[in-house]
């Protein structure tokens, strides 16, 4: 289905502009195939710990990391904490 542009521009709160429920979306994330690590802070009001935990439980294989006292900008405000993480997942799951 073809849309205007200005509908296809990305909007953080609703990245799957075609999508209309939650249960679809959550159909279209189990199709993610690919390793995927969540990173966000739990004071987030953008992407919210909530999306976070069901993206998570939605991509089979992958890893939620949550700071508690972060909000939207956690790889500016915890960029150590969050390079150790991805090396890390990256490694668990044999990608280095």
């Amino acid at each position: 289905m073809d849309m205007p542009y200005e509908q296809r521009i990305l909007n953080p709160k609703k990245p799957f502009p075609l999508v209309k429920t939650e249960e679809e979306l959550i159909k279209v994330m189990r199709q993610v195939k690919l390793p995927v690590l969540h990173i966000g802070g739990m004071q987030d009001t953008i992407c919210k710990p909530e999306n976070i935990i069901r993206s998570c439980r939605a991509v089979e294989g992958s890893k939620m990391v949550i700071y508690q006292d972060c909000g939207h900008f956690v790889a500016r405000m915890r960029k150590n904490e969050v390079v150790r993480d991805i090396l890390t997942f990256c490694e668990e799951r044999g990608l280095l």
